[in-house]
């Protein structure tokens, strides 16, 4: 899914159908000095493509003005008193565990943070299918007892932080959970 913004109106829009001229739908209503807290427009990026995607890019349906593609961050904050309980080593494309990359949870009682220190990545969350963009300036936090994976999309560096947390509700007992192992 792309997501788009309009310079002019700033108004936001996904794409409905990948390679059809047009094809894009409001993503969410907004007003013009409405702050958007779930993208970033990679006009606002030192992105040296920008220009050769904005030549193919739909038109905004409201104003007419060629739409700029965005990326879809997180921008969330560690729950209140997580305490730092352990790192993960330093991934790269070339060493991160199998088991990141597939179905898995956080460590029980535990929220993840990941940082990435060079390069980027995509983060997912598996029952939405939900897709964020990490890199250097757009770290993800790891909700516990929610099933995830890291999707690799060329060079990249990052770690994995786990920070303890009040808890609540039940663990999945058969979840897979790589970052067991990380401790301060």
């Amino acid at each position: 899914m792309k997501l788009f913004q309009c310079r002019k109106c700033k108004r936001c829009f996904q794409e409905t159908e990948p390679g059809l001229p047009g094809s894009v739908v409001e993503f969410f209503p907004s007003e013009p000095d409405e702050v958007f807290y779930d993208h970033t427009c990679l006009a606002d990026v030192d992105d040296p493509a920008q220009e050769e995607r904005e030549t193919n890019a739909p038109l905004c349906p409201k104003c007419h003005t060629k739409l700029a593609l965005c990326r879809h961050v997180q921008h969330e904050k560690l729950p209140a008193g997580a305490k730092l309980a352990g790192t993960s080593p330093e991934f790269t494309e070339k060493t991160i565990p199998d088991a990141i990359l597939h179905r898995h949870m956080a460590p029980k009682g535990k929220c993840g943070y990941l940082v990435v220190h060079k390069g980027k990545l995509q983060f997912v969350w598996e029952d939405t299918q939900e897709v964020f963009d990490a890199d250097c300036k757009h770290p993800i936090v790891i909700a516990p007892e929610r099933y995830h994976h890291v999707r690799i999309t060329g060079p990249v560096a990052f770690q994995i932080e786990f920070y303890a947390i009040p808890t609540g509700g039940t663990a999945d007992p058969d979840a897979i959970r790589p970052g067991e192992t990380y401790t301060a």
